[in-house]
Parts: C-alpha cells; sequence; structure tokens
C-alpha cells in the first residue's frame, strides 16, 4: 500500500510519498523494494500520486499519460475527466476489484483566486495561540494568516489573491472526488497514520513560512522523515533515491518534483 500525502495551503499544494513497493510470488514471502515513483505531474500545473495495487495503479497511470497528449489537461478537465477514465480501466483489469487504488490529484488555477474557509484559519490560529497539546512552540506566523481573520465574523469564505487550489482525493471503485479545502491536509494508503506527525507541526507548515517555498517542503519532508523512521508497517517506508522524486509543490507557476529530504524547491517554482 504505502503513502501519499498532502498539504493545501494559503499558497499552492505540497505533495510526498514513499517509495515502497510489495511483491509476493506463489509460495514465497512478500519482498518489498524502495525504488518506486508514486508522484508524476500531469499538464502544466497538476500533480497526481497513488498507493494500492501497483499493477492496476501502472495500468491506470499508462493509460492516462498515453492519453494526456490528445487532451485538455488543465485542472478543470482533468477533474472531470480522470475518474472516467480511471473507471474504464478498472473495468477491463481482470483482478479488479479483489484489488484496489486510490490517487490524490493536487492542481492550482492561475486564472482563479484561492478560497479559504475563514474557521480553518480561525481553527488554526487557536491552536497556536491557546491549545495545550500544542508540540512546535515556535512563535513564528506569518501577517498573512493573520489578515484573514480582518474580514466579517459571519463570513464563511475568503478570497485571498493566490491561485486557486484544488485538491482531491480518488478511490475505487467509483473513484468519487473528495476535496480538501486550504489549510487541509490528508494521507491515503496504509501510512496513512503520517497525518498525526502532520498535524503536530501543521503551524510550521501552514502558518510559519507562508510562500517559503524551501521551508514549507522541509516541514512537510521532517514529518514524513519522523513518520517513516517510527512507523511500525511494512508497506510503507523508503526515502526515495537521492536520483529520484518523492516531493512535489503546485502553485500559479505550475507543478514541480523535487527529491525527498534532498534538493528543495527554488523560488523561481
Amino acid at each position: 500500500m504505502s503513502v501519499v500525502a498532502a498539504c493545501s495551503l494559503l499558497e499552492g499544494i505540497l505533495m510526498g510519498a514513499d517509495c515502497r513497493v510489495a511483491f509476493r510470488q506463489p509460495g514465497c514471502e512478500e519482498v518489498f523494494i524502495d525504488n518506486c515513483l508514486k508522484l508524476f505531474e500531469i499538464g502544466e500545473s497538476s500533480a497526481i500520486g497513488f498507493v494500492g495495487s501497483l499493477p492496476l495503479a501502472s495500468q491506470i497511470v499508462r493509460a492516462l499519460f498515453k492519453q494526456a497528449p490528445n487532451r485538455r489537461t488543465d485542472p478543470v478537465s482533468l477533474h472531470n475527466w480522470l475518474p472516467r477514465l480511471f473507471r474504464f480501466e478498472c473495468a477491463k483489469f481482470s483482478q479488479f476489484p479483489r484489488v484496489q487504488v486510490s490517487y490524490l490529484v493536487a492542481s492550482t488555477i492561475p486564472s482563479h483566486g484561492n478560497i479559504i474557509e475563514r474557521q480553518a484559519a480561525v481553527d488554526l490560529l487557536n491552536y497556536m495561540f491557546f491549545s495545550t497539546d500544542r508540540k512546535t512552540k515556535s512563535g513564528w506566523f506569518d501577517a498573512k494568516l493573520i489578515s484573514l481573520l480582518n474580514t466579517p465574523q459571519d463570513a464563511k469564505w475568503i478570497g485571498i489573491p493566490a491561485p486557486r487550489n484544488l485538491l482531491y482525493r480518488l478511490d475505487s471503485r467509483d473513484f468519487t472526488r473528495r476535496r480538501y479545502m486550504p489549510l487541509n491536509f490528508v494521507a491515503i494508503g496504509s501510512g496513512e497514520k503520517i497525518k498525526e506527525k502532520i498535524a503536530n507541526i501543521r503551524e510550521m507548515i501552514f502558518a510559519a513560512h507562508v510562500g517559503n517555498y524551501h521551508m514549507e517542503m522541509i516541514w512537510l519532508g521532517t514529518a514524513m522523515e519522523t513518520y517513516l523512521k517510527e512507523v511500525d508497517e511494512k508497506t510503507v517506508g523508503g526515502p526515495v533515491p537521492d536520483d529520484e522524486t518523492g516531493l512535489g509543490r503546485c502553485d500559479g507557476a505550475g507543478a514541480k518534483q523535487q527529491t525527498f529530504l534532498s534538493r528543495w524547491l527554488r523560488n523561481s517554482v
């Protein structure tokens, strides 16, 4: 199974994944190999990550990249097309539905401003300033987050001048879209408990370095590294090798991938 995680920020979306896959031959023990890329760029401003059955996920990804050059791959078109494509490919797979697969899709829409739920900002600031369960007590926060509260208290949604985030999950069998709004995070796969590590340092990811791609990525990488060192789950593990890719970011300038804990996104992203 493994794990793919994503954080929908004020400005852009972070994604991260492990690189473990499991193989089992009849009559043999399961073998784990740490060399699988699970994050891919699609179009100019989208990225996709998977967990679950490797043969099924591979068939779907191959079909996606085979058809993508002849289709619109802007975020809205992908949002409408991917569930249909995934259902079609699953129907052709002989072992489905005995095997399952899940995807996280992250896109940004530069032509639309980002929409923030005001209550999400309130909850994050209340955690930072008043929670007794707070794990990271840095005292750092970005003025952009504070400015969200300079809005009417009865406002449910706040528009900000940043590209629109579009983060959603697709699970077999039906691949119904489940969206996650900014200032929220999600993880899929057998390592989904990594959400606890992200929650422990969420103020550093979401609030301390808004728009600082280096620092935001480092803190997500820290959560993933800590989890991978502590987890007692054979199907999760293996930081991505130095010449491969396990972390990525989507923002107004497109989707970029970066090596897990070895290279960080540059300011030109």
